[in-house]
């Protein structure tokens, strides 16, 4: 049946991987990768083979109460699955000895290039991935929930840490997990505004609750390559949490963002970056006495009556064209259009255009 659901949603295209012919994931043919993450709330043998079915290339899980012994026994099994697995392991609480909370993993196909970063929050799993030259942060994190329908002090600082680690990173990011925040409470927050992100997160509901809880916050310059909010997965054996499929570009470069680009402020210090003298000494030179004479027709009785005689009524015109022509030229100077760049006439260098994030070092 599952085979069946992705042939309707388009054809996968498989790609015979370094080892005996594997699959390398879930490349839908279309330049996408395919993401899938889910709160498991514990592992078992048929969450196990759930996952290890479903034909992604990123995955992340969190709550899998496992701890570093089974993770161990776990990333064994993973590697001959064709998955490379970077994971926390959960956390003791509670009275009885067995009782554990937490836990997050994320498998990624080893062909991807992905690697583990050290030091994560609690709570959370990254992991670096290179691609076309852009390096980005992917990470699943789960925030601990709180009985009110706002945001908690534990929930707020499991998102401080989150944030204080994306900021150190310096590199934009792709951020995945059980919130147990509404997605208009976070917005609300201001969180992902602080960190130049945005949440994705669809209509339908994610937790038996009736609440959407689970869902993906990516940074703004990389958002054109998340195209599309989170798809449910009704097929998961594991609830109250459905599993949910986010679709990223392969280059995500090549998924450039629209921009407008606006003139340059006119700066409003005193002081040309010329000597005052050297624009007066230009207006000058190209001030003719035909203009002086026209502008003295166009003003009338004015200038005349101000200064009581035609040579003096001539002389303060010139004057006032010559700092007007000098201030003109200052301030032209000053937004940068002295030196326009081929293509800007007829308002080409103001029109909106697609473009990338930058590239960065390895």
């Amino acid at each position: 049946r599952r085979a069946a659901a992705w042939a309707r949603q388009g054809p996968s295209r498989a790609h015979s991987g370094r080892r005996g012919g594997q699959q390398r994931g879930g490349d839908p043919g279309d330049g996408q990768l395919r993401m899938y993450f889910a709160n498991v709330s514990s592992w078992n043998a048929r969450v196990e083979e759930y996952l290890f079915g479903l034909p992604f290339d990123f995955g992340a899980a969190v709550e899998h109460r496992m701890e570093r012994d089974r993770l161990d026994d776990l990333r064994a099994r993973a590697r001959r699955a064709g998955w490379a697995l970077m994971a926390r392991p959960a956390s003791r609480h509670g009275r009885h000895a067995l009782a554990t909370s937490g836990g997050e993993l994320l498998l990624v196909r080893p062909w991807l290039g992905a690697a583990q970063l050290p030091d994560a929050p609690e709570g959370t799993v990254a992991a670096r991935w290179r691609a076309q030259g852009l390096d980005m942060v992917l990470m699943c994190a789960y925030v601990p929930p709180d009985r009110t329908d706002g945001i908690g002090e534990d929930a707020a600082r499991r998102l401080a840490a989150i944030a204080v680690y994306l900021r150190a990173a310096n590199l934009p990011f792709l951020l995945v997990g059980d919130f147990n925040i509404a997605p208009a409470v976070l917005h609300a927050s201001g969180w992902a505004r602080r960190l130049r992100a945005r949440v994705l997160a669809g209509a339908r509901p994610t937790c038996s609750t009736g609440r959407v809880l689970d869902y993906a916050v990516v940074s703004e310059v990389v958002a054109a390559a998340v195209p599309q909010a989170p798809a449910l997965d009704m097929a998961g054996p594991w609830r109250p949490h459905l599993g949910q499929w986010l679709r990223i570009e392969r280059r995500p470069r090549q998924a450039g963002r629209w921009i407008v680009p606006r003139p340059a402020r006119l700066s409003g210090e005193l002081g040309p970056d010329l000597p005052w003298a050297h624009h007066l000494a230009a207006a000058e030179a190209t001030l003719s006495e035909r203009e002086v004479s026209s502008a003295l027709a166009m003003a009338g009785s004015g200038p005349l009556a101000a200064s009581g005689s035609v040579h003096e009524a001539r002389h303060i015109t010139r004057r006032y064209m010559v700092l007007s022509a000098a201030m003109e030229q200052l301030l032209a100077r000053r937004g940068g259009r002295d030196a326009p760049p081929p293509g800007a006439g007829r308002g080409g260098r103001w029109l909106p255009r697609r473009v990338g994030p930058r590239p960065n070092p390895p």
